[in-house]
């Protein structure tokens, strides 16, 4: 299976009545990979020899699986997303159904690393709020390469922030009375997600298959779509004067946004006080009742 690269970038000088728009332009570096499912099959067929079963019976497994979204064609997936953004009134464009689909990418993902559902959602890298309906990169708010998966916690909490973060930046810069200087903020936003491994004999539990005991039990590779961080969110204040080339201002960096503990797959909650927090990363409150028995944990 082969990684296909690519990059979408609309630049253009904007003219005097278009500076409400809210992007200048958008450029994304992105990945093009499978769906889970598909991505799914493929790897275990690959690796047939690791279990009893037919391919037939391989196949039928996955079929039968829990996972929505099926389909043998590549999906855009982006790793890194800048855009040149501006304050101002704006008109966002439609939504389009691309999140939802974004969110149950999102959904199979977790089913195939923890054999439980979970709810995602399909989080818009570049705000939705902060495109134009009249941009000429509108089509791009909505598209796969500016929507990742998002667990609740990090679209509505922590990615949230980001956004009202850069929206309060774009206040800021547009605040300069200097009617001969034009303001502007560019941003870049790096997406972890690239690969992640499971073992083949709790792959072949999770789906009903037999596991070769006959055979050592190897890690298979899968792709990845649910990003283990979104960030750090690089910006720089451009300000530019009639007939002068843009310069920048300044810079500063955003902290990166991670996952809740509840989603980091790679980790084991050992003691009380870590299930605590991941109780409460999730919004939930604790029964006082719960509360007593979990602090007998690390005693």
């Amino acid at each position: 299976m082969q990684r296909a690269c690519g990059n979408a970038a609309v630049s253009q000088v904007v003219a005097a009545h278009r500076l409400q728009r809210y992007v200048d332009s958008f450029d994304v570096e992105f990945s093009r990979s499978p769906t889970p499912a598909q991505d799914l099959k493929e790897t275990l067929l690959d690796n047939s020899e690791l279990f009893e079963d037919p391919d037939e019976q391989i196949e039928a497994a996955v079929d039968d699986a829990p996972l929505t979204q099926r389909g043998t064609e590549d999906i855009e997936k982006p790793e890194e997303v800048s855009a040149t953004l501006r304050a101002g009134k704006n008109r966002s464009p439609k939504r389009d159904d691309l999140s939802a689909k974004v969110g149950w990418i999102g959904h199979d993902e977790f089913w195939i690393k923890r054999g439980v559902k979970e709810t995602f959602e399909g989080g818009h890298v570049i705000p939705h709020a902060l495109f134009d309906e009249d941009d000429e990169d509108a089509d791009m708010a909505g598209a796969y390469e500016n929507l990742v998966p998002m667990s609740r916690y990090v679209n509505i909490d922590a990615w949230k922030a980001k956004e009202a973060a850069i929206k309060t930046k774009l206040t800021e810069i547009a605040k300069d009375d200097d009617d001969d200087v034009e303001h502007s903020l560019e941003i870049t936003i790096p997406v972890a997600a690239s690969e992640y491994e499971m073992w083949a004999s709790v792959l072949a539990e999770r789906l009903g298959l037999t596991f070769n005991d006959d055979v050592d039990d190897e890690q298979l590779t899968l792709f990845e779509w649910i990003p283990r961080s979104l960030g750090p969110v690089s910006t720089q204040h451009i300000r530019t004067r009639k007939a002068q080339p843009s310069s920048p201002l300044s810079e500063d960096e955003f902290s990166e946004v991670e996952d809740n503990p509840l989603r980091t797959w790679s980790d084991e909650i050992q003691t009380g006080e870590e299930l605590l927090a991941a109780i409460k990363s999730v919004g939930l409150r604790v029964h006082p009742s719960l509360l007593t028995l979990i602090s007998t944990f690390d005693q």
